[in-house]
């Protein structure tokens, strides 16, 4: 009977083994889980750690060493040389990142009998990583020593992290599918983070195709596409938004270390499918027009009501209402004859022209709509016959509000110029634009659809009163938007009353 302890080393090539490093960076993630209105299970916050990964595959070894073997005949223990194989293998380390990003440290302990495998671990990261502290469990017989040393020194590389509902997400390499409008906020760094320069320089490709802006800022007094600047693509993090369908790769360069690095991440860029459908009449009518009230809840130009003016359009839309909701025919006859004499305005109106935007798949469906009407060009005439005092109004206004009432549901609008005396003739041109913003905090519109329509009507008046001169009309064509290349700008709004 025998029994004894080992010590020893294992000897083998080493020199060009399969390894791998995996550097974890979670603490963006800890920052904006801490701005949650409900904070996460503390076990959760104790996860959102920087750490690192390196494993290295060990080939098959050769221990050699010396054995201590009691002998029961000679009631004593000598040494005896011995070696043996131990199969492939690897070592693991799981640890937090240091200080400055230092990946290096140490550790030792015993454990049990050598085995036939060689599989070393060690992790000092919390217990919800499921991962224990020393691979062979320390403890048992103690007759192997085991110690480990490691310095480990990553060259700098590019990152890109996206920021979605207050978390950051590295998306570096990883292919991002997304819609028109939606924030794209992203933010460069170099890893290790303590060779970080905190500057580099964005560069957006295929930006004829996709069309990335800053930001679209529209009021009733002025739209206008802010584009990015080269202060915009020079800082750390950058906010922008694709408009158009297609794709694009979003580059971070950096210098760290006497390098150059840079981080890349491909967009593809989807736009909903709608369609735009126009049907317009080709017919006028001349008598009380339908003006209505102020548009309430739109952003408005124009001569604003006075406070009396105001009261007295509110009586006459409840007096409407009452005629609506009235059944008997004589009490509803005695306040028609009541609306008549307050409230009518007589002069020639368009029978209208309405948009219908039809969604046609899922992402269409997920986002609201708007409409934005411009006035491309408006000709006035004041006299019967030609030689009449008219106006021009310049290229490309607003069409009294932003955005333009949305007044057919779901998703449509209707529009009915009309003119009263002493205009004889008025003339407009318009540009209707559809315009999609998908769901989500931060998203921005984009336009899809456009529509170029004309509307002319004019009368004609002599001792028995006025009627509609239809010989001078023109009427726009039913039909389908196109795609909207451009945004739809402007710098005042158009109102045919000033």
């Amino acid at each position: 009977m025998a029994s004894g302890s080992k010590t020893g080393s294992a000897a083998g090539d080493q020199g060009g083994a399969p390894m791998n490093l995996i550097i974890h960076y979670n603490k963006g993630l800890a920052e904006g889980a801490s701005r949650l209105p409900i904070a996460p299970p503390a076990e959760a916050m104790d996860a959102l750690i920087d750490y690192y990964e390196f494993v290295v595959l060990v080939p098959a070894q050769t221990y050699e060493g010396k054995s201590k073997v009691f002998s029961s005949e000679a009631k004593s223990c000598k040494e005896i040389d011995q070696s043996g194989p131990i199969l492939d293998g690897q070592i693991e380390i799981a640890f937090r990142m240091g200080a400055g990003g230092k990946m290096s440290g140490s550790r030792s302990w015993s454990s049990q009998t050598l085995s036939k495998t060689f599989s070393v671990k060690v992790s000092d990261l919390p217990e919800s990583f499921k991962k224990k502290p020393e691979v062979p469990k320390p403890g048992g017989k103690n007759d192997v020593h085991y110690s480990l040393t490691w310095d480990l020194d990553a060259a700098p590389v590019g990152q890109i992290e996206h920021e979605t509902g207050g978390y950051w997400f590295d998306i570096t390499g990883i292919d991002q599918e997304v819609v028109v409008g939606e924030k794209i906020h992203l933010k460069g760094f170099v890893a290790p983070r303590s060779m970080d320069p905190e500057s580099g320089k964005w560069t957006i490709d295929n930006e004829s195709a996709v069309k990335p802006i800053k930001k679209f800022e529209a009021d009733h007094n002025r739209g206008q596409v802010i584009r990015l600047s080269d202060g915009d693509l020079s800082r750390k993090e950058i906010t922008f938004f694709f408009t158009r369908e297609g794709e694009s790769e979003v580059a971070y360069k950096a210098k760290a270390g006497g390098q150059d690095v840079e981080a890349k991440v491909k967009f593809k860029v989807k736009k909903p499918a709608f369609d735009l459908v126009v049907t317009a009449a080709q017919s006028n009518t001349y008598g009380p027009l339908n003006t209505g009230l102020s548009n309430r809840g739109f952003d408005c130009c124009g001569r604003s009501l006075s406070a009396e003016d105001e009261a007295a359009a509110r009586d006459c839309e409840e007096l409407k209402r009452e005629i609506e909701a009235e059944k008997d025919s004589a009490i509803r006859k005695m306040l028609q004859k009541r609306y008549d004499a307050k409230c009518r305005v007589v002069g020639l109106q368009y029978d209208g022209i309405t948009f219908q935007a039809v969604p046609k798949d899922d992402t269409a469906s997920a986002g609201e709509v708007q409409y934005v009407q411009l006035v491309r060009a408006t000709t006035m005439r004041t006299e019967p016959d030609r030689g009449g005092w008219s106006r021009e109004v310049a290229i490309e206004g607003l069409d009294g509000c932003y955005p333009y009432p949305l007044n057919l549901q779901p998703y449509g609008t209707k529009d009915a110029p009309g003119f009263t005396r002493p205009i004889y003739l008025f003339a407009r041109s318009y540009m209707m634009y559809l315009m999609f913003r998908p769901k989500g905090e931060g998203n921005e519109w984009v336009p899809l659809k456009v529509y170029l329509w004309d509307w002319q009507g004019a009368l004609e008046c002599d001792a028995a009163g006025c009627r509609e001169n239809r010989r001078e009309a023109i009427f726009p064509s039913s039909g389908n938007g196109s795609d909207a290349d451009e945004y739809p700008e402007w710098d005042y709004c158009s109102d045919p009353g000033r």
